[in-house]
């Protein structure tokens, strides 16, 4: 073998190892990089705490929504720091971004005091509601949901919604997609539907319906889409015309599964009730093993 050809031959070999290893390296640094922007690029929402009862000013719930909204397609959570009644001079900021609106913890009420809409869910966003009170939410003639008008999607779960009042919904009026889960609807009122009216899809699960008045149709709730009810229970609630309880419009379904009704002033399970209108004139299904 020449001996000079052989260490040329071996500096060749360690400089294609040394490119290699740096190749290697600058690679593993690329995938790095990457890796930071990608998490970088994946925005977390913030967390924001109600620190003030007041209606508005610093640390307010009607601050926490406008700066949830101003983080435009980042779902935020907004909780409380404070317990206690809210009173609202005006109706708070519209949803116009994902968000939650979480009592957990604390004991708070947000009041309409009778005079205003508490809350009105944008197009295409969606609100949480979790174990909050509304109540005394009121929209005068012709508005509709004396607490929530939705036309987005309103998740409502272990909260309650008592005394709000409007033409349609005197609790909400939905016409989007709105599901109720553990949640209470007490001595709410309107013309129609004096808990809820519904013009889309709506399921209730595992909620109560009580002491709630219409002084058209639907007591409790009045349907003109889409309605499943599972494990609930409807009682005390009134209606001048018809249906006590549940009343669905011609092109309503409504599907009732392990749930009560008790009939109260207008026959729910007779000629023009809520039950008959539901389940006769209606695509709907009827599954009561507790009805009374």
């Amino acid at each position: 073998m020449n001996t000079t050809t052989f260490p040329r031959a071996a500096r060749i070999i360690v400089r294609a190892l040394q490119q290699a290893l740096s190749t290697r390296s600058a690679l593993a640094t690329g995938l790095a990089g990457t890796a930071a922007a990608l998490s970088i690029g994946v925005a977390q929402g913030a967390t924001l705490t109600v620190t003030s009862l007041a209606d508005s000013g610093a640390g307010s719930l009607r601050d926490a929504i406008t700066a949830a909204n101003a983080s435009a397609g980042i779902a935020d959570t907004i909780n409380f720091g404070v317990s206690g009644t809210i009173t609202l001079a005006s109706r708070l900021p519209d949803i116009d971004d994902d968000v939650t609106i979480d009592g957990k913890g604390k004991s708070i009420t947000i009041s309409g005091n009778n005079a205003v809409q508490v809350l009105f869910v944008s197009a295409g966003k969606t609100l949480k509601l979790a174990e909050i009170t509304v109540t005394n939410g009121h929209c005068a003639s012709p508005c509709s949901g004396g607490a929530i008008l939705n036309v987005g999607t309103l998740k409502v779960s272990s909260s309650t919604f008592s005394g709000n009042s409007a033409l349609l919904g005197g609790a909400i009026h939905n016409f989007g997609t709105l599901e109720v889960t553990g949640s209470t609807f007490s001595r709410n009122s309107a013309r129609v539907g004096g808990a809820i009216h519904n013009f889309y899809e709506l399921t209730v699960t595992g909620s109560r319906f009580l002491g709630n008045s219409a002084t058209g149709t639907g007591g409790a709730i009045h349907n003109f889409d889409t309605l499943t009810v599972t494990g609930s229970t409807f009682s005390g609630n009134s209606a001048t015309v018809a249906s006590d309880n549940i009343s669905s419009g011609d092109q309503g379904a409504t599907k009732v599964t392990n749930s009560t009704i008790v009939c109260n002033s207008v026959a729910c399970l007779g000629s023009g009730g809520a039950l008959d209108m539901a389940f006769d004139v209606n695509e709907g299904e009827l599954i009561l093993p507790t009805a009374r």
